[in-house]
């Protein structure tokens, strides 16, 4: 009996030992991908560009520079063809958040929808979304490279890449992977 209670211990210390060196492997490799990820974006963007009405437009800065309330700034491609489904998607992101918790971490974040068409693109979005046609080049490079991938870019207030957002799953798991971001 005393035998068989010393094996199961074992056992036990094993898979513990094991999903522990699955769960280090994993956040290696995402951190691994977040470098490349980084190689190959520019570190910081100019987070400016020109609206779908051909408006200049800026992230909001407070007069330090910082992105306004020391906020983030989100910004993904909005491909045209299927802008609906995404706003309804973003909408239950950043609106239909289940806890106050997020709306709170969310409430300085500022939120960039690139449309693939540009002017084209003249739609109703949130008031919380601003619509943009066009960025400088390397900006719209960076974009167009996570986009391909399922995922948007985070900005922190410093306007440097702080994270590639996978965009894969339900609008709860997208919302608690930005939330964990945006902290």
């Amino acid at each position: 009996m005393n035998r068989s209670l010393n094996i199961i211990a074992i056992l036990l210390l094993v898979a513990s030992g094991w999903r522990l060196t699955t769960v280090a492997s994993e956040r290696q490799l995402r951190m691994a991908e977040v470098e490349q990820m980084r190689s190959l974006i520019p570190h910081s963007g100019s987070l400016s560009g020109v609206d779908v009405f051909g408006n200049m437009i800026n992230a909001e800065k407070d007069k330090d520079g910082h992105l306004r309330n020391k906020g983030h700034l989100l910004m993904f491609a909005l491909q045209n063809v299927n802008r609906d489904a995404q706003l309804k998607m973003w909408r239950s992101v950043l609106e239909d958040a289940n806890s106050e918790t997020l709306q709170q971490q969310f409430s300085s974040l500022q939120v960039w929808a690139v449309c693939d068409e540009g002017a084209l693109c003249r739609v109703s979005v949130p008031k919380y979304i601003t619509l943009v046609g066009y960025l400088d080049p390397s900006q719209m490079r960076a974009l167009v490279n996570v986009s391909t991938k399922h995922q948007a870019l985070l900005y922190d207030s410093d306007k440097l890449l702080k994270s590639p957002i996978d965009l894969s799953g339900t609008s709860n798991d997208i919302a608690r992977r930005l939330a964990q971001e945006v902290q």
